[in-house]
C-alpha cells in the first residue's frame, strides 16, 4: 500500500492545472475518492476506472456523493474494441522459448447502466 489516495491527488492537483469544465480520466481510481475530490473541488468532469474496483460499486458511491453529473464510472479494458490501434506487449513462445512481440490491442469502454439514457 502506498500513500492516502486523496493525498496523492492533492499533491497533483498541485503540479497540474485544473479549471472547471475539463475532462479528467482517472485512471486507477480504486473507489473514485479521488474521481469524487476532484469533481468537488475543481468542478471538472471525471471519467473514472479501476482494474480491481467496479463501475457499479463506483457508481453507488458517486451516487451518494451527488455527483452522478459530473464523475462517471466507466469499465474499461484494452482487449475489444476493433477500432483502436494501441499496440501492448504480449508474450508468444518461439522455439523453446519466449519471445516479445507487439500485438494491437483494442480499448473497450462501456458506461455503467445508471448512465445511460
Amino acid at each position: 500500500m502506498g500513500a492516502h489516495p486523496l493525498w496523492l491527488t492533492e499533491w497533483l492537483c498541485d503540479r497540474v492545472r485544473l479549471e472547471p469544465g475539463m475532462r479528467v480520466l482517472d485512471l486507477g481510481c480504486g473507489t473514485a475518492k479521488s474521481s469524487i475530490f476532484l469533481a468537488r473541488e475543481f468542478d471538472v468532469e471525471v471519467w473514472a476506472t479501476d482494474l480491481w474496483t467496479s463501475a457499479s460499486e463506483n457508481a453507488l458511491r458517486i451516487a451518494d456523493a451527488g455527483l452522478e453529473k459530473k464523475v462517471f464510472p466507466i469499465h474499461a479494458s484494452t482487449s475489444r474494441d476493433p477500432r483502436s490501434h494501441v499496440a501492448t506487449p504480449r508474450r508468444k513462445e518461439g522455439r523453446g522459448r519466449l519471445a516479445s512481440t507487439l500485438r494491437a490491442r483494442p480499448i473497450d469502454y462501456t458506461p455503467h447502466p445508471i448512465l445511460r439514457d
